[in-house]
Order: structure tokens, then sequence, then C-alpha cells
């Protein structure tokens, strides 16, 4: 913990050298009981429940809870304000906290909106035309902007990404810790194909559950990961129409002849693991070994082609002409995104148009749709000055179980 407390001081110093160059006179780092990652960076905390508690007798009283916020001054000690019912149930790096609900007098309580404008008040930020920034604006809340801006007249809350950009590039301290959850989804995989090849009828559910088990075995912090992204699978059509890659269904089992893509989740001490394999069971037909070579011939390209000062869009670019080259075509565009402590993170390797930088961490995992399967393998990859080092190293092939 101490370790972890050492790195948000760091976090904090560099958020304030750009708050000042921008200036901004505090930020509010939001983050809910699903998307939290850089309330967690900032912090060492995350919310993990949700729920309704009331603060009085009637009605307009109840509050909706799952979330906390950071106030970060640009002089002044940080507080971390958790909405009323949330609990400061694991360890934070931040001193000062407020609570309530659960043990304390909620009805004498402050609500959050009344809690943040008064430290923000405490800590000099409420002055007119002070700027106050805040970090995942997509899922502020409306009504504690509005609140916000009837308590804090002539104060602008304007959307501020300090946090976000300081979370693309990891530090050596992060970059171990994704070393350990690559390593882990390894064994998850390992896990997964021995139960492949001892079926014996074995769901798609019973699979997934071998390999997150041997995961969560390997990971001393326990952590739920469906707020990460649940683990998915592809094992053929469902009767559900569901997508391609679903959740794993219990009442589905997997057959000679099928084409296995896995995609475990999960997490070690806060950092994701992401990654997939795809495997068939018996022996491939020639377009099914067609189509598994295209992909990885299509990930292997990219891979070497993943350089500091490359753009995203130019890896999407290159992705698609090496399959269409061989006869197919990327499944969705889709190539990849960026790992973070909310696991889809910047740069969404898809849409974006962003440079790749040095101490990156996210995925390539092209795939290609064909016959109700799909084909490829996701890796979890950091970036280096000489290019992309793989964090997960499972073995792509044997294609054949």
């Amino acid at each position: 913990m101490n370790e972890l407390c050492d790195q948000v001081a760091l976090r904090c110093d560099r958020a304030r050298q750009v708050m000042k160059e921008k200036g901004f006179a505090a930020l509010l780092i939001y983050g809910n009981n699903k998307i939290n990652g850089a309330l967690r960076y900032m912090t060492g905390y995350f919310p993990d429940r949700g729920g309704w508690i009331a603060l009085g007798a009637d009605r307009d009283r109840i509050h909706i809870f799952d979330a906390a916020t950071l106030v970060l001054p640009a002089v002044g000690e940080p507080v971390l304000a958790l909405d009323p019912g949330q609990l400061l149930d694991r360890p934070s790096c931040i001193q000062r906290t407020t609570t309530s609900g659960f043990g304390e007098s909620s009805a004498a309580a402050p609500t959050l909106d009344q809690a943040l404008a008064a430290i923000i008040r405490d800590t000099g930020g409420a002055s007119r035309g002070a700027m106050i920034g805040v970090e995942t604006w997509e899922k502020f809340p409306a009504p504690l902007y509005l609140k916000l801006k009837d308590l804090l007249p002539g104060v602008q809350l304007s959307r501020s990404t300090i946090v976000e950009d300081l979370m693309l590039i990891k530090s050596e301290w992060e970059l171990v810790r994704f070393r350990r959850a690559g390593e882990i989804g390894d064994i998850g995989h390992a896990a997964f194909e021995t139960a492949l090849r001892e079926r014996d009828g074995k769901s798609e559910l019973e699979l997934i559950r071998v390999a997150e088990s041997e995961m969560r075995i390997a990971d001393p912090v326990y952590e739920e990961c469906s707020p990460i992204s649940p683990s998915l699978i592809c094992s053929g059509p469902s009767d559900d129409q569901l997508i391609m890659l679903h959740v794993p269904l219990g009442n589905k089992t997997v057959q000679l002849g099928d084409v296995i893509n896995w995609d475990i989740c999960g997490r070690y001490c806060g950092y994701p693991i992401d990654t997939s394999r795809t495997r068939v069971l018996g022996k491939p037909t020639r377009e099914q070994r067609r189509a598994y070579e295209a992909s990885t011939q299509v990930a292997r390209t990219v891979r070497e082609k993943a350089m500091p000062g490359v753009n995203v869009q130019a890896l999407v670019d290159i992705a698609q002409k090496t399959a269409g080259e061989m006869g197919f075509q990327l499944w969705d565009r889709f190539l990849g995104h960026g790992l973070g402590l909310d696991v889809h993170s910047r740069p969404d390797i898809g849409f974006e148009s962003i440079d790749l930088k040095e101490n990156m961490v996210f995925t390539i995992e092209p795939r290609i749709a064909l016959g109700g399967y799909l084909y490829g393998n996701e890796d979890m990859i950091h970036l280096t000055t000489n290019g992309a080092e793989s964090l997960t190293n499972y073995p792509w092939d044997p294609f054949e179980v």
C-alpha cells in the first residue's frame, strides 16, 4: 500500500502541474462502480457497490449511490467525497474523506453536492470565474452538475482530460503489475485448453470458469471481474440470438468440429487481464485453417508496424489490407483498445486518431468471422522504444486440439 500511495502522490503532483498550465482551480475526479479508473488512479480507492439510501423521511431525501469523487485542489489537501451510502471499505491513499450513511446519522449528513461545494470553498476554488475541471465528464451525473452550478455561482465547470492523458503512459511500477497480469492470463489459457482437451461434455460456462478460477488463485486481491468486462466466448451460433462473442452459456456444450475463441478477463491488483485464443476441436477444414492463418498474419504484421509515433488508424489500415490480401475482412474494423484501470481505455484502436507513445499498454486482437465462428488471438502489448512487447505469451499454435 505504501508503494501505491507513493505513486498516487506523484500522480497528484503531475496533475497539479498541468492544472496550473491550464488554469484550473481544482479537479473533480469522478468514478462509479463501473467506470472508476481515473478515480482509482488518483486515490487507490474505487467504489464497488450501489443502491438506495434514505437521508430523511420523505421521497425527496432518497439517494441512489454508486460513486465517489476526489476533489484535487490546485493548492491544499485533496479530499475524497463518497456518495452517502458508499463505504470506505478498502484502503485509500487520500487522508481526508467524507462519508455518511450505514452507521452514521444519514439525516444529518450533507448530500454529495453540498459536500463537494463545501470542499471547493474551503480550498479556495469557489471564486467568481474559477475553472473546475471534471474528469470522466461523459459519466458525471447531470443532477450533481446542476446542483453544483447553483451552489457555486460564477464557477465554471468544464470537461478535463488531465488525468485521462496521464493514464495513457504507464510507469514502471504499473508495468510490473501489467507483466504479472499477462502471466496470469497465460495461466488462464493453459487451464482452459486443458479443460477443452478433457471436455467430457463441458459447457462454455464450465470451461470459462476453469480458467477464471485459476486466475483468481494467482491474484492475492479478490475483485469481481464483471466491472472490467465479463469473459466472453464464441463456439458457434447460439440459440439466443447473441452476437458472435458472447457471455459463456451454461446450456451450450462445445462439439467436435467447433472453432472456439475464448476471451478471458480478470484483474491483478487492479490491472486488467484481457486476452484470447482460438482452437478447433478436431481436424480443421481448409477454410477454417485459412481464416486462422489470416488472423495470425494480420496480428504479426500489425505488431511489426506498431512503433512510437505511428497513428493507430494506420495500424487499422494495415490490418484491413493484410486481411484483404488473404481473402478476408477484419471483423467490425476492430483491432484493439488501450488497457488501464478501466479495461477498455484509450487509445481506441478502431476509430480514434492518436499517435502511439512509448509505455502505452493496449491489446492487439484482429479477428476474422467465418461460418458463425471467430478466428484470432488477443494479446496484451507494451509499446517500447523498439516496438511491441507482448505481455501474454501463451502459444497461438497448434490450432487443432
